[in-house]
């Protein structure tokens, strides 16, 4: 799942909600609790950043990879 949350980090900017949806619609069988502590440990090794944004009126916490992992990922 990792590679997967990477792959769409580099794709575009997504909310936990969004990606929560999307990895269930691939067949990745996640509870939220798990895929908001594995962002949380992605943004602390630096492979994800994140910023609070509102939109369509809530806050939401967006993520996109960080430029390291943008290098690494156009590397491979």
């Amino acid at each position: 799942m990792w590679r997967q949350i990477v792959r769409v980090a580099v794709e575009r900017e997504f909310c936990g909600p969004w990606l929560l949806d999307e990895l269930r619609r691939q067949g990745f069988e996640v509870a939220a609790e798990r895929l908001y502590a594995m962002l949380r440990r992605m943004e602390g090794d630096g492979t994800l950043v994140s910023e609070h944004r509102t939109v369509d009126g809530q806050r939401r916490r967006m993520y996109r990879a960080s430029a390291a992992t943008r290098e690494r990922v156009a590397h491979e």
